[in-house]
């Protein structure tokens, strides 16, 4: 009710955590889902509130066993506010290999926050994140084909990083400008209960 007429992107949260073990992450990795009916009452809230977006709050959408309710979410926004676009997700190109085509137009997401960090299958696999330089275009190339856009998020300083590979990845964004909304780029911070921080 606080922000009711306001032009925000509120946050619905299907679960909380990660089940990753990404070296620079101290996201807990355990999945706690939000209880369904706690979802659906954030969802008819949030449709009085007439915003465009919603950013689905997951660390990684997709791996909790509710993301499947997304589309009835955004069928119950759009029962109270018909101009509502759709949400924000952030996954990894891991679990963008269980989202078919068929529920990325279903489900009401209109942009995918994708943990690429690095675009060097080297440093992926030191960062140990669930993901290939292959998995990353196998999820692009999916986005792609079903019209939503893509929010890459990078990291600029890992270990590792040199200049060649940096080119690599700014190689890499440029050759998926077509569907790039925006880019999210980071300085990496090592947190004293990470990986990478010890």
């Amino acid at each position: 009710r606080h922000f009711q007429g306001s032009d925000v992107i509120p946050r619905l949260t299907l679960s909380d955590g990660c089940l990753h073990k990404c070296a620079f992450c101290i996201v807990p990795k355990e999945i706690k889902m939000t209880p369904s009916e706690v979802t659906m009452q954030q969802a008819q809230e949030i449709g009085k509130m007439g915003s465009k977006l919603v950013y689905i709050n997951d660390k990684t959408f997709g791996q909790a066993k509710n993301y499947e309710t997304l589309a009835d979410l955004n069928d119950t926004i759009k029962k109270t506010n018909p101009d509502f676009k759709g949400f924000v997700v952030q996954t990894t190109a891991a679990q963008m290999n269980k989202l078919t085509p068929e529920f990325l137009k279903k489900s009401g997401i209109k942009y995918v926050e994708l943990g690429i960090e690095t675009y060097n299958d080297p440093l992926l696999k030191e960062l140990k994140k669930p993901a290939t330089e292959k998995w990353i275009d196998k999820a692009v190339d999916k986005l792609r084909g079903t019209g939503v856009a893509l929010i890459p998020n990078i990291i600029v300083g890992l270990p590792g990083e040199t200049a060649e590979t940096l080119a690599h990845t700014l190689d890499w964004l440029k050759s998926n400008k077509d569907i790039i909304s925006h880019i999210n780029i980071y300085n990496l911070a090592l947190y004293k209960d990470s990986e990478l921080g010890k």
